[in-house]
């Protein structure tokens, strides 16, 4: 134990020292000089070595003497001996006379390291630190480090090795961090690994390993950090896992790990961050989950979970990151899930969940900036504390059993920039926004929205002020005025009003209205304007042509969005739209007071039902 200790204080010592040699002025007076043994050694070394940028290396500043305050990279101990050494820049391998060193206990060599030599295990009683992360070693697991007893802290990360871990490495009993992830190391990871009592990090992650947890894992209980992320393990998670009482960090994402949570990791209380994402993890959420008093951060999207969210969610008071989208959840959402006034990121998008909306930002959630619940089954009208959700930055309802109207529901959402309801049954006019300011992107297509489409916020500037790159209106039943101005998007021209003449390819009109939809007796303009000339405008009245004029120039359109497709000739030079070098599809809408020309050069006409 008092070795251990020495140890420890030995490895604080020099990090003290390397910070000390930064910033403090150098007094060359009493400058210790290296230990002639050491010096010839270092000679050597420089000798042996080749550099990216000799002019920055050991071979430039290794010439003006023994001092060892003067030698870059080296530092000293009191008696002169060598106790730690970096060298950057190195290019190739690394000299055998490192190991010749016999007080060196910190080595750093970084960029492109390509082997590590066999002398290493040399220094099996001195080396506490190696850090050789970031190079181009390649081959298997250099043998020699497995030697280091002594050692306390291993970085091997971002190189090329390969093979499996080799199982000498439970050798290092008193390693206390390891990284040796970023390689392609395949195979199992050792069940050896549990006579490393001492290791409190350890990261594996990007690589190539198989195989099944071990259950071994839970006898290292200094553990704090694990990270086994984006290998292809398999099984299940140990239930022994709940044993690592001070584990902190627990990253498992994009394996193949399989079965169910296992309940006994309720019993970390100290675990902060946890990430299960994209496993085939199958199950319920375990109802322990609500001792995880310390969690942050809950992610397991991507898996087969089932069941209904625990109620004892709710009282992570710490959670601020929730990502469940992707999994087979149902039920409704626990009444107090907006108690969580931590929260700031929710995702559930993509299951069964079903209920109605709890009422968010009522009385606490005043951190939320994103919620994503698209892709369920969630029904009645939106909370009326949505209102106070004024950190909101994207919201998506989409895809859902929504309904009513939605005026007044998002004036106060000032830090919107993403806004999609599309596929609900949401009616009544288009909502006024909070600020046009902020929005990028708006989605309210497949509802039941009806009247004047002139979108404004609560200024009452329309948004074609704004800087809105996709706008989404498809399937309502909603009238445009003449000159499309209040929907546009990127800019080309003003109109005399001072809005943006409507330009965006990336803007949808169009699409099929929802089965029964009633359009007010309005028609359908079946036409397409494309290629149109930049700097046009679409104005004047309905047309007066016949129906079968309008019947020649059939134009279809499916799914919204701004997929389109079109029929006919070309276009008039008549033609009133300004479209940047793209296509506008107006087909499928209810649409009044406005001519377009058709593909034979008439006006269209309004068909007395929707499409």
């Amino acid at each position: 134990m008092a070795s251990a200790e020495r140890r420890n204080h030995a490895t604080l010592y020099l990090w003290l020292v390397l910070l000390l040699s930064l910033i403090v002025p150098r007094n060359t007076a009493s400058a210790q000089a290296v230990n002639e043994t050491d010096w010839k050694t270092l000679l050597r070394i420089r000798n042996d070595l080749n550099f990216t940028n000799p002019g920055r290396s050991p071979k430039a500043y290794w010439k003006s003497g023994r001092n060892c305050e003067e030698l870059f990279g080296v530092i000293c101990d009191d008696l002169g001996y060598v106790v730690a050494l970096t060298l950057y820049g190195v290019n190739g391998s690394l000299p055998n006379a490192i190991g010749e060193l016999p007080s060196l206990a910190f080595l750093s060599a970084g960029n492109n390291v390509t082997s590590v030599p066999s002398t290493l295990s040399l220094l099996s009683a001195t080396l506490t630190s190696l850090y050789l992360s970031n190079n181009q070693i390649s081959g298997t697991f250099p043998r020699g480090i497995t030697s280091l007893t002594a050692l306390q802290q291993l970085n091997i990360a971002q190189n090329r090795l390969t093979g499996s871990i080799p199982v000498g490495i439970s050798r290092l009993s008193c390693l206390t961090f390891l990284r040796m992830d970023g390689n392609r190391l395949e195979g199992p990871i050792p069940s050896q690994i549990s006579t490393m009592a001492a290791l409190s990090y350890l990261s594996l992650r990007n690589n190539q390993l198989s195989g099944s947890i071990p259950a071994s894992i839970s006898r290292v209980q200094a553990l704090q950090l694990i990270d086994l992320r984006n290998n292809s393990l398999t099984g299940s998670i140990p239930s022994e896992i709940g044993s690592l009482s001070k584990l902190i960090w627990l990253y498992l994402s994009n394996n193949k790990v399989s079965g169910s949570l296992p309940s006994t990791m309720g019993k970390l209380t100290r675990l902060r961050y946890c990430f299960a994402d994209s496993n085939s993890l199958t199950g319920s959420i375990p109802g322990a989950v609500s001792s995880l008093i310390s969690l942050s951060y809950l992610s397991a999207s991507g898996n087969q979970l089932s069941g209904s969210l625990p109620a004892g969610i709710t009282a992570l008071s710490k959670l601020g990151f929730l990502q469940l989208d992707h999994n087979a959840l149902s039920g409704s959402l626990p009444e107090k899930m907006t108690s969580l006034n931590n929260m700031v990121y929710l995702d559930l998008s993509y299951n069964a969940l079903s209920g109605t909306l709890p009422s968010f930002c009522s009385h606490a959630m005043g951190n939320l900036h994103t919620v994503d619940l698209s892709d369920n089954a969630f029904m009645g009208t939106l909370p009326a504390g949505l209102a106070n959700c004024t950190t909101l930055i994207s919201l998506d309802l989409s895809n859902n059993a929504l309904s009513g109207r939605v005026d007044g529901s998002l004036t106060n959402l000032s830090s919107i920039s993403s806004l999609n309801l599309s596929r609900n049954f949401f009616s009544g006019a288009l909502p006024s926004l909070p600020s046009i300011d902020q929005i990028i992107s708006l989605d309210l297509s497949h509802n039941y929205f009806y009247g004047p489409g002139h979108i404004t916020d609560n200024q009452g500037r329309p948004l074609c002020q704004s800087a809105a790159q996709n706008l989404f209106l498809a399937g309502n039943c909603v009238v445009f005025n003449a000159s499309f101005a209040p929907l546009c998007s990127s800019e080309v021209q003003r109109d005399s009003s001072g809005c943006k003449v409507f330009c965006s390819t990336n803007m949808s009109l169009s699409g099929q209205p929802r089965e029964n939809a009633q359009c007010g007796g309005l028609g359908t303009c079946e036409a397409v304007v494309a290629n149109a000339a930049p700097g046009g405008k679409l104005s004047g009245s309905s047309g007066s042509s016949s129906s079968s004029s309008s019947s020649s120039s059939k134009s279809s359109s499916k799914g919204g969005g701004n997929k389109s497709s079109s029929k006919g000739g070309k276009q008039s030079s008549s033609a009133a739209a300004a479209v940047d070098g793209g296509r506008v599809n107006f087909a499928c809408n209810c649409m009044t007071d406005i001519a377009v020309p058709t593909a034979n050069g008439m006006s269209c006409t309004l068909i007395s039902k929707c499409c």
